[in-house]
């Protein structure tokens, strides 16, 4: 399946304007044997980042022992990491518990990335493709910008106020 994958991504996509700069990465990717998805998932994510330029740093669960199960586990996080508010998209409005966060003492706040359009290969402008897409298009600096750009991003109000 990843030869078929890998030839298709670059039968879509060889024509894009910086192919080129992802193309020795999606090899990569395609031909390394993985022994668990969580690896192809910190491969992906930490390659996407250097390229962005992001210095954040990183942390990885598998570093802490966090308790609790669902939301808890986010509080003990949170706990642990000594944070005051936890951010989540909307869709996860329906499996995590806000007063689990509120009770202990946290905010929680909804982040949703809107986007916006920007210069695809082909006619019409697809929306909700992967940051793939967008690097293909537009080249890592035009990414960068489109993906710091405060007016891609919604949030909710603290969904409580300490």
């Amino acid at each position: 399946w990843c030869a078929r994958e890998l030839k298709t991504i670059k039968l879509l996509y060889s024509k894009a304007p910086y192919f080129k700069d992802l193309q020795g990465f999606l090899e990569d990717l395609y031909t390394k044997k993985w022994e668990k998805l969580m690896d192809i998932d910190i491969y992906i994510m930490n390659d996407i980042l250097n390229k962005l330029g992001c210095t954040t740093e990183i942390l990885y669960d598998t570093d802490y022992e966090f308790e609790g199960e669902k939301t808890d586990m986010l509080v003990d996080m949170c706990r642990q990491l000594d944070c005051d508010t936890y951010l989540s998209n909307a869709g996860s409005s329906a499996y995590v518990s806000i007063e689990a966060f509120t009770s202990k003492g946290f905010n929680h706040k909804y982040i949703n990335y809107v986007g916006c359009t920007y210069k695809q290969q082909y006619y019409n402008f697809e929306p909700g493709l992967s940051i793939l897409d967008m690097l293909m298009n537009c080249g890592i600096e035009k990414t960068r910008e489109i993906v710091l750009y405060d007016n891609n991003y919604q949030f909710s109000s603290l969904n409580n106020t300490l």
